[in-house]
């Protein structure tokens, strides 16, 4: 009997710990999503895996003009 005890104590405390866990992980989730909406205007966590997409592409992009005309300079001037 005493250790059916120990087990459900252990378990009982296991699923506290778990819990906790839930509403710590909920808070931060509401943290994230706020500072989403207030910095950046975005609603849901998929907004911003596609702003993040856009802003990665838009960056590739950036960099491949900013060589292309790094190339054109050395050409031009004879680097």
């Amino acid at each position: 009997m005493e250790e059916i005890t120990k087990s459900l104590t252990s378990l009982e405390k296991q699923i506290e710990d778990a819990k906790r866990n839930v509403a710590v992980q909920e808070g931060r989730k509401t943290e994230t999503l706020s500072q989403l909406k207030n910095e950046f205007s975005l609603e849901t966590i998929d907004e911003a895996a596609a702003e993040e997409e856009r802003e990665n592409q838009e960056f590739q992009d950036l960099e491949k003009e900013i060589r292309r005309e790094f190339s054109a300079l050395k050409e031009k001037y004879h680097w």
